[in-house]
Formats: structure tokens, sequence, C-alpha cells
């Protein structure tokens, strides 16, 4: 019997050691996740530490660095000097619709908004955790991510049925890995994830898998300033049948008045089919930054919006050549449009893109600006290196827009021209050179906090540990004495 006990007490102090590692990794935070899959190394002490001694994940990272150091360069530093300049009024609310997981671009444009709101076709997925992958499939996983993103990160817009295709064989699936990555690499630190759905009336609750409803996720994160903020993306068809009863529109007017994005947005929000979505912004926006592949200018000048075009307006791509808006031209020519440098849409190159800020005289009356513009914080720096070669000009296929969206839209999948979506001539960058501020400054990064379940861990078992121990010392001492007595 005496035996038997201490067979027991050896085998449970053994099964925790074995076990303990595995729990501290699933027990990581959201943030040291986001870190890991963004190429940045996690908080010190974090679960998560030993994935970032691995060679594949160190690859991943010199990868994402030499992508992320360009990318500052040439788009998101030139936005948030333009978004300074430009963007004096800013709202506490941002709506981007159509926007798939590109938070990287809104947080340019609109940085320091307390509430985003995200919402396309894009499926959210499961919580990210590269615990529960094998460590031989890590690589091609870390390969994938990148390929779904290689799209945004060249062409400023996600080519969906791409990033689909990409992320359907993956095992990080849907669009929460690629917010994961954004919000990191913007210098984000992500507190809370949570996946929640919407009454009829708008009401915000946990999800509980209807499909009728809007479901999405809510993450509440900070910035270098630590002030809490959330971003909502939801997975919702935001066409006016899509959004019978699914409460989405209800849940927004919730938020009041709000800034509102848009790019890349098929020019859906110029048929009828999508007019409850046309209104709502109509409506609720304060300031609206877009492409021409917005709300159409007609709108903007029946309410009186002030207009303020920005770039080079030189019409559709091919596939949407049925767009084009001879008012917008006429509107960039009068005025004199000021030239830009980055390019956001379909037409990514700089000297073809454009932007127009129009705001809502009635909303600017109404209600008081409650959010300061605050100094653009560049995110984290990153080594200068030479660029990933990428791959030669291509022919890509444009998404339609899927099901009674792209019914509605008269949208069909065709090759976009190759002038438009071939990759961009990336050119290298070199160590030795000075590189510009916005790509050298780095941002403080709040740690993140401490994981309650790993702490609960940790007391559990040092508690099992010591129960263990004194199992074993009090056989130890009753053989002891009874080995005395014999």
């Amino acid at each position: 019997m005496t035996h038997a006990l201490k067979t027991f007490a050896a085998a449970l102090i053994g099964c925790l050691l074995a076990v303990a590692p595995a729990s501290a990794q699933s027990a990581a935070s959201p943030n040291d996740m986001a870190r890991l899959l963004a190429g940045l190394a996690p908080a010190d002490g974090s679960p998560l530490a030993s994935f970032a001694q691995d060679r594949n994940w160190q690859q991943h990272a010199a990868l994402m660095n030499k992508t992320w150091s360009d990318l500052e360069r040439k788009q998101l530093g030139p936005i948030r000097t333009w978004s300074q300049a430009n963007l004096t009024q800013r709202r506490p609310v941002t709506f981007y619709f159509f926007s798939g997981p590109d938070f990287l671009y809104v947080d340019s444009f609109f940085p320091d908004s307390d509430v985003y709101v995200l919402a396309g076709l894009e499926p959210t997925g499961g919580l990210p955790d590269v615990t529960k992958i094998k460590s031989g499939a890590l690589p091609g996983e870390y390969g994938k991510l990148r390929t779904s993103m290689r799209s945004i990160l060249n062409l400023s817009y996600f080519i969906t049925r791409e990033m689909d295709q990409d992320l359907r064989t993956s095992q990080l699936r849907g669009t929460l890995p690629i917010l994961y990555v954004f919000m990191a690499r913007a210098g984000k630190t992500i507190h809370d994830v949570s996946f929640v759905s919407l009454d009829a009336d708008g009401t915000e609750k946990a999800d509980t898998g209807d499909k009728s409803a809007a479901r999405g996720v809510k993450i509440i994160f900070s910035g270098a300033d630590g002030k809490k903020r959330t971003l909502y993306y939801f997975r919702t068809d935001l066409s006016n049948r899509g959004l019978v009863n699914n409460g989405f529109m209800a849940f927004c007017a919730k938020l009041g008045v709000g800034d509102v994005f848009i790019k890349a947005a098929s020019y859906l929000l110029h048929g009828a089919a999508f007019s409850q979505t046309r209104d709502f912004l109509l409506d609720h926006g304060a300031s609206l930054v877009q492409d021409d592949t917005g709300i159409p200018l007609r709108f903007l000048e029946a309410r009186k919006w002030g207009l303020h075009p920005f770039g080079e307006y030189v019409g559709p791509i091919p596939l949407f050549r049925g767009h084009y808006q001879r008012s917008l031209q006429v509107l960039f020519h009068r005025l004199d449009a000021p030239s830009i440098d980055f390019g956001v849409g379909y037409r990514w190159r700089p000297n073809q893109s454009h932007v127009l800020l129009a705001v809502n005289q009635g909303a600017v009356k109404a209600a008081p600006t409650v959010v300061a513009p605050q100094p653009a914080t560049p995110p984290p720096a990153v080594q200068p290196a030479v660029i990933e070669k990428p791959v030669g000009p291509r022919t890509e296929t444009m998404p339609g827009a899927a099901g009674e969206i792209g019914k509605a839209a008269g949208i069909t999948d065709r090759k976009v021209d190759s002038v438009v979506t071939k990759r961009p001539a990336i050119k290298t960058v070199d160590a030795s050179v000075p590189q510009p501020a916005a790509v050298m400054a780095s941002s403080v990064v709040a740690q993140p906090e401490p994981s309650t379940a790993a702490l609960t861990w940790s007391w559990l078992f040092v508690q099992a540990l010591m129960i263990g121990s004194l199992i074993w010392g009090l056989l130890a001492y009753f053989d002891g004495r009874q080995a005395g007595r014999s």
C-alpha cells in the first residue's frame, strides 16, 4: 500500500511538470499572440517567448520587418502627415464599411478614435493560437498569413478572393489573425477579445451563433497614450436585403455621428441596392474620406457637404468604367486639387490616386467635436533592410461581390487590367542610409497585463507540488520507522 501511494505521488508530480509548459502557452494573452504573428517579439516573460527563439519565426519576423519599413515610408507615414494637416476636426467614432480586416489604413487616416466599426463579408474566424499548430506546420502558416496580406500591402486594398483562398487551407483562418498583425504593427496593445452578435434592435450581446444576426468580434486595445479604445469587426451583408432585421444599422445609429472612411468599395454605394447604407452614412457622417468608389458626388452636393479634393482623379479602372463621374473630374480641375504622396484604392499609384474629403456642414454645427487631433505616433521602428523581391507584373481577378450583392451591383468576375493590379516596383532600402523619421522613430508600447489564467495555474501547480512532496515525505518517514522496529 505504501509503495502504491509513493507511486501515485511521484506520478502526480511528474504529470504536473509535463503539463505545465503547455498550459502556460495556452494562457498567452491576445497581445502576445498578435505580436508573435506580426513578427514582433512577445513581451519579456511571455509564455510565447520560446516561439520567438525558433529559426522559422525569426525568418518570418525579418520578412515582416522588410515589408513594413517600406510601407511606412511610402504609405502610412505620408497618410498620417496628410491626416494631421487636413482632418483637424475628428469624432470619437469612425465607420469603415466594406473594409475587410483593414485596420491599417483607417488607423492611419483616423488615429485616436474611441470606437472603430469595420464591416465586410469576410468571416471572422476563431481566436488565433499558434500553440495548437504542430511546430513543423508553423513555417507554412506564417507564409500563408503573409500571402493573405500581400495585396493590401502592395496595392492598398484586399483582393478578397485571393485572401479567402490563402486562408481557406490555413489554420489561422478568417480576418482576426490579420487584424492582430495590423494592430500589433500599428503599435497597439490588445487587452481583450470577445465574439459578439446583435439583436434586431442593435443591442450587443455575446455571440449566440444566430446566422441571421450581424456577428463579429470586439477588441479592446490601447495605443501609446494608454487610453483604452474599441474595434468592432462585423461580418454582414450591407445591401438593403442583407440589413433586414440583422441589427447592424441600429447598432451603428446608437453610436451617433462619426467620421467615415471608404476605399475600394466596388462602387456598391452608387446603386439603389445599397441605398440604406448610403443614407446612413450621409445622415451620420461628420467628415468623409473616400475614393470615387464611395458615395457619388451628386449625393454629397445635394446635402451641401463641403468638398475638398486631393490628388488626381483619372477615372475608374477598366472593370468599373461605367462609374466615371464627369462632375468629379470638373471638381478636381476647378479647385486645383493639391497633390498627395501616397496611393489608395484601385488607382494605387500616387500620381493616379486621389481622396475626397467631404465635410457635413450640418453635423459640424449640430454637435461639437469631442476628439481633438493628436500627433500621429508611428508604429515601433523596424530595421531598414532590403525589401523582398516582388513577383513581376501579372493579371489579377477582381473579387465580385458575393451572392445578392454581386447581382444587385451588376458585378461579375473579370480580369482587371494588368496596369492596375501589377505589383509595384519596390525599391530597396539601404540600412546604411539615414531614413525618414517616420520609419526610424519608435513608440512606447504598453506591456500586456499579466494573464490571470497563467497566475492561477502557477498557484495551483505550486500547491499540488507541495502536497505531493508532503505525501512523499510522510511515507518515507513511516517507512523509516518501520524499518527501525524490524
